[in-house]
């Protein structure tokens, strides 16, 4: 059993579509699937041999069909060279905690972990960060930076621009692909170490394909900067060891995962028999407890055929499972477990896992990521293209941030609010400072501090949490930068565009949209009552 390890840096935008895309747009997956790879390796097999018996021959299917070779997924290599890997599902941290402050993540996983141990958590919330390293007890959280492009139809690019449909209308379209200038680390396993001295060579420092999608538009060339091949390589540093009855343990997967029931239906979880026949023990020696999980739908493209491949279900990456077991479960059965993946399509990355990943003696804390090592290839813009990336950085920023505004003002509830008519005031003050022709929120203030001593008592007397309504409206209105951390969406530049930046008017805005639509609520609530 052997590793080839290597490096793929992106010398273009890298299309590796995601089914999450609607008809007008195309959205990456955030990192290199090993079907890619695969692809790209097949084709220089081919380009080498006859291919005419390829899917029969011993070797052609050895090598990239049945899953004795497995391409796992290529993920984002943090500052120093490591190949970072999914976080965990069943991770949580305080609502606005940021890595600077060095916050304590909590698993809920952790067979020590208890509910009631959410009441010492201020507002407990998954991270969204994808992907983590880890040194010792200090986690570093990354997302691989993204670029976003719109491109017109052409149906004749002999005229050289865009040709308008039967509605007289362009077809527009936006591609939402992996920033060029990053560092991937991918792996590929070999059960024949034959096989692994054949594909190393084509595998060679300098080597370079062309992958993904559009790839006659500008994307998807990539160049390899770094191969090595490691006996007896793990995917994780995590010691295995025998699992004795009585203990219960985790299974968290590195990559998504594709299983089917009992029925023949692709399952939506990793039940105990899918996992007790991997692991060669008895269905019932295993019994499934905390679960931490989300799905996905998955398909692929197949050139040969041109066609897609059908659409299944999915295990989410950073799943987490855990079961008690009545059963010694041998360190030697985990192991060929992990080295084998489980489910189905393994050739192509699907179905890694772990067992027992972490060490819960320790306490997991965040820590700054600092610059990472991934390079960003930024273009220089003139002052009209530079208007038009500040525009279309404001527009996607704001689909974002308008989903994630509707989100936390469902969350926010008034006890004892004020009465419909002082509420309707104050959002008829919001309504104006929004309509100005320059956002203020300075009106809105002093409207508050104005108010007559009835309106005032009312407002004191409503409560949001533990704090009067006047008072969480004072602390909205004169900090509105802090509603960037409220919704969870960073005020960054999506499109990695140099020298464009978003509208400083953007927090007053969605600061005192934010208090309205939580001032709507209440009102809409008092009038349901009356």
């Amino acid at each position: 059993m052997i590793a080839i390890r290597y490096t793929i840096k992106l010398l273009e935008p890298l299309l590796a579509t995601a089914l999450q895309s609607d008809p007008n747009s195309a959205v990456s997956y955030p990192y290199i699937p090993g079907s890619l790879v695969r692809g790209a390796l097949i084709g220089r097999y081919l380009a080498n041999s006859n291919g005419k018996y390829f899917a029969v021959q011993t070797e052609s299917r050895r090598r990239f069909l049945n899953g004795q070779t497995r391409y796992l997924n290529a993920y984002l290599l943090d500052k120093n060279g490591k190949r970072t890997l999914p976080t965990p599902l069943s991770w949580y941290k305080e609502k606005n905690a940021k890595p600077e402050d060095e916050y304590t993540i909590f698993d809920k996983s952790d067979p020590d972990f208890d509910v009631e141990n959410l009441n010492d958590i201020n507002q407990p919330k998954a991270h969204e960060a994808q992907f983590f390293s880890i040194d010792e007890s200090d986690v570093y959280l990354f997302d691989p930076n993204r670029q976003v492009n719109i491109h017109t139809r052409r149906e004749n690019r002999q005229k050289g621009h865009a040709v308008e449909d039967d509605d007289g209308r362009s077809a527009v379209f936006r591609y939402d692909a992996l920033a060029a200038g990053q560092f991937f680390g991918g792996i590929i396993l070999c059960d024949d170490p034959a096989d692994a001295k054949a594909l190393a060579k084509h595998l060679t420092r300098g080597t370079e394909f062309v992958i993904g999608g559009s790839r006659s538009g500008g994307y998807g060339r990539v160049r390899i900067v770094d191969t090595k091949q490691i006996n007896n390589w793990y995917e994780t540093e995590t010691e295995t060891d025998d699992i004795p009855a009585g203990q219960t343990f985790t299974v968290t997967l590195l990559s998504d995962m594709i299983v089917r029931d009992e029925n023949g239906q692709f399952s939506d979880t990793l039940s105990e028999k899918i996992l007790a026949q991997a692991l060669q023990v008895d269905e019932t020696m295993l019994k499934r407890q905390k679960t931490y999980r989300q799905t996905a739908m998955v398909g692929g493209f197949n050139r040969k055929w041109g066609l897609p491949l059908p659409q299944n279900l999915a295990i989410r990456a950073g799943s987490v499972f855990t079961f008690c077991t009545t059963a010694d479960i041998p360190a030697a059965a985990i192991e060929a477990l992990q080295w084998r993946g489980l489910g189905e399509r393994r050739a192509e990355g699907f179905g890694r896992l772990v067992v027992n990943w972490f060490d819960y003696e320790d306490d997991l804390r965040s820590a700054e990521t600092g610059k990472d090592g991934s390079t960003l290839l930024k273009p220089k813009l003139d002052a009209k293209s530079r208007k038009l990336a500040q525009q279309m950085t404001e527009r996607l920023f704001r689909r974002n941030a308008d989903r994630a505004l509707v989100k936390e003002a469902n969350q926010i509830t008034i006890g004892n609010p004020p009465k419909r008519s002082q509420l309707g005031g104050l959002r008829t003050a919001i309504r104006q400072a929004l309509q100005a022709e320059s956002i203020s929120i300075q009106p809105v203030i002093s409207y508050l501090n104005e108010m007559k001593l009835t309106a005032n008592k009312q407002f004191e007397s409503a409560r949001i949490g533990s704090n009067t309504l006047k008072d969480w409206l004072m602390e909205q209105l004169k900090h509105p930068d802090q509603v960037w951390q409220q919704l969870g969406t960073p005020n960054t530049n999506p499109l990695y565009i140099a020298e464009v930046t978003l509208s400083q008017t953007l927090a007053a805005e969605y600061t005192l949209r934010l208090v309205d639509m939580v001032l709507a609520r209440a009102s809409k609530k008092e009038r349901n009552n009356g």
